[in-house]
């Protein structure tokens, strides 16, 4: 438990720190552009499973949200979608995504092991997208954290769980040669990751370089990643309590794998 808890501290100081600063570093559309995404979700339902499975007046929990960019595209399209997330800071940049926009949308802040203690067996569909879930790093917390998603579902419910294939380096260095510079009027910052394995965890230290007033500060925040494959995966969720999980592979042109797609299912009661 002690692991878990620096773990999720860890995560939460990472994602505070750079909620702020995310749509400059990870090279993204600005927050409000990226919230455009009716074109994309209309190309996902006609190929994707989930928009099949989606009942009417579904009720949708987003459970790694973020900056609520899903969330809030969704809640355009009509969609009963709500956002959590671990952390605040993220969450922060989200409910003023949806102030801008105008939407009424909620977030709350809570860890997935946690989520029964905000939300009852109320949703259609559980959403844990975007790799999120390799930011635990225990194997017993991986379990309870997912169990934990289960417990918000109905009867029927369904919870998807998206997972990339884990990246192992041999040795130290900078990720794709990533770098971030930017110059504004009197301020520079200048901000790379660096990368490292450790048995079946993955290390990542954010260096942040900041100049302002011809003063140079350094911010140092570290992410540590659970390597998980497609067949953890299905185990964590089987081991949670999912007794139907479908298994999905999905793979780069040449052929290797380049994501799974877990999807549990809870059975309706029988009379």
């Amino acid at each position: 438990m002690k692991d878990n808890m620096k773990t999720q501290n860890q995560t939460q100081i990472f994602y505070d720190f750079l909620a702020p600063r995310y749509d400059d570093y990870m090279g993204a559309l600005s927050a409000m552009g990226a919230l455009l995404l009716e074109e994309q979700v209309e190309q996902q339902k006609r190929t994707d499973s989930f928009w099949k499975d989606l009942p009417p007046k579904a009720r949708i929990l987003d459970c790694a949200c973020g900056r609520g960019i899903l969330v809030l595209a969704w809640k355009q399209l009509g969609l009963d979608i709500q956002g959590s997330d671990l952390s605040e800071g993220m969450l922060s940049v989200a409910r003023s995504n949806a102030q801008k926009l105008g939407i009424d949308a909620k977030f709350t802040q809570t860890a997935w092991e946690d989520l029964p203690q905000y939300f009852k067996e109320e949703f259609d569909f559980v959403l844990c997208l975007d790799n999120s879930l390799i930011s635990v790093t225990d194997d017993d917390a991986l379990v309870r954290s997912v169990i934990g998603m289960r417990k918000v579902l109905k009867p029927g419910g369904i919870c998807r769980i998206g997972l990339s294939a884990p990246i192992r380096l041999k040795e130290p260095g900078i990720p794709g040669g990533k770098f971030y510079l930017s110059v504004k009027e009197n301020r520079k910052e200048v901000a790379f990751e660096i990368w490292e394995s450790r048995e079946d965890v993955r290390i990542q230290d954010l260096l942040w370089l900041t100049q302002e007033d011809g003063q140079w500060t350094l911010d140092t925040v570290r992410e540590t990643l659970k390597m998980l494959t497609g067949d953890d995966l299905k185990k964590i969720m089987q081991e949670a309590g999912f007794p139907e999980v479908e298994f999905k592979e999905i793979r780069y042109p040449e052929g290797h794998v380049r994501a799974w797609v877990g999807i549990g299912r809870i059975p309706i009661a029988q009379d």
